[in-house]
C-alpha cells in the first residue's frame, strides 16, 4: 500500500522542523547572553540537580568562612584586650618594686597607692571590654559586664572585685554547667566547633585582686609584704595573662588554618559550578551560526516545496 503524501502533510512537517529550529536558535541564544549552559532545569535535569547541590555546598562554606572571620576578629580583640592588660600588670611591678624601697618616705608610697588605683580601675575596664555588642571576657555569658567592682564605704577605692561570668574553672561545674561553658562557639565545618570565649576568671581576676592587695600593702607602708608576696602576686597574674595570651594565639592560629582550607573548598566549588553550568562561548557562537544557516536553508526549501496553491492552478 502506497502512503499518499498530501500537500497539508509537506507543509506540517515543515513548520514542525522550522520549530524545534528556532527552539535551538532561542537556546543558544539564551546561552550566549547570560553565558551558562543551563539556565532552566529542563535544559539538563540531572545537571542542573548537581549543580543546586554543588551550590547548596557554596552557600555553607561562605557561611564557614564568615564564621571564622567573625571567630578572628574576636579572638584578636580578645588578645589586644590582653595586651592592654599586660602593660597595666608590667608598669603595677615596676611600682610595687620602687614602692618596696626601704628609704622610701610614706609620702612617696601614698602617691603610687593613687596610680595602682587607677591600674585596678583600669584593668577593670579592660576585663568589660566589648567586641560587637558583647563582652570578649565574660566567657559565654555575654551580654552582662563580666567584672562588678566593690567599693568601699565612702565609694572612693576599690576594694573588691566580682566576676559575674561564666567560670573557666571546669572542674567545680555540672554537666549542664559545662555545656554553658563550652556553648560560645563558632561552627567552622561541618559538625566541627570551635571555641572562642576567653573567661575573666583565670585571665584577668587574679591580677586585678594582686593589684588590690599590692595597694593596700603599699598604703600601709608594708615593705616586706611588697618585695615579696605582691611581686609575686604580680608575676602569677602575668603568667595567667600570657596562657590566656597563648590559648587566643593557638585558636586563632587554626582558623586562620581552617579559614585558608575553606577559601580553597570554596574555589574549588564554585570552579565546578562553573564547569557545571557555563557555556562553552565558542561552540555556543559556532552552533549558533550553524543553526542559523540551517534555519535559513529550511526556510528557503520550505517556500520552494509549498508555494503551490490552488490559485496557481487556476490561472
Amino acid at each position: 500500500m502506497t502512503l499518499r503524501i498530501t500537500n497539508q502533510m509537506i507543509a506540517g512537517q515543515t513548520l514542525r522542523n522550522l520549530n524545534a529550529s528556532l527552539a535551538r536558535l532561542d537556546d543558544y541564544n539564551r546561552q550566549l547572553s547570560t553565558g551558562k549552559r543551563i539556565n532552566l532545569p529542563e535544559d539538563d535535569p540531572a545537571g542542573a540537580g548537581i549543580s543546586m547541590r554543588l551550590r547548596t555546598n557554596v552557600l555553607e562554606t561562605e557561611q564557614y568562612l564568615q564564621n571564622a572571620a567573625d571567630g578572628l576578629a574576636w579572638l584578636t580583640a580578645t588578645d589586644q584586650g590582653l595586651d592592654q592588660a599586660t602593660l597595666a600588670l608590667q608598669r603595677a611591678r615596676s611600682l610595687v618594686i620602687y614602692g618596696g624601697n626601704d628609704g622610701l618616705a610614706q609620702d612617696s608610697r601614698d602617691a603610687i597607692a593613687l596610680e595602682m588605683s587607677q591600674l585596678i580601675e583600669e584593668l577593670i575596664q579592660i576585663g568589660n571590654l566589648k567586641h560587637a555588642d558583647r563582652h570578649i571576657f565574660a566567657g559565654e555569658n555575654t551580654l552582662t559586664p563580666p567584672f562588678a567592682p566593690v567599693y568601699s564605704d565612702d565609694g572612693q577605692r576599690v576594694i573588691g572585685v566580682e566576676y559575674r561570668g561564666t567560670t573557666g574553672d571546669y572542674s567545680v561545674q555540672t554537666d549542664q554547667d559545662l555545656a554553658q561553658t563550652l556553648g560560645l562557639q563558632q561552627e567552622i565545618g561541618p559538625g566541627i566547633k570551635m571555641r572562642i570565649s576567653t573567661h575573666g576568671d583565670v585571665a584577668l581576676q587574679p591580677a586585678i585582686e594582686a593589684l588590690i592587695r599590692a595597694r593596700d600593702r603599699l598604703e600601709a607602708g608594708d615593705v616586706a609584704g611588697l618585695s615579696s608576696e605582691s611581686v609575686a602576686e604580680i608575676d602569677g597574674a602575668l603568667d595567667s595573662i600570657l596562657s590566656s595570651r597563648a590559648e587566643v594565639g593557638a585558636r586563632a592560629s587554626r582558623l586562620e588554618q581552617v579559614r585558608s582550607r575553606l577559601e580553597q573548598t570554596h574555589t574549588n566549588l564554585l570552579q565546578l559550578v562553573s564547569n557545571r553550568e557555563d557555556a562553552d562561548m565558542v561552540e555556543v557562537i559556532m552552533r549558533l551560526k550553524m543553526e542559523e544557516t540551517v534555519y535559513q536553508l529550511a526556510l528557503a526549501s520550505g517556500a520552494r516545496i509549498i508555494q503551490p496553491t490552488l490559485m496557481d492552478f487556476l490561472r
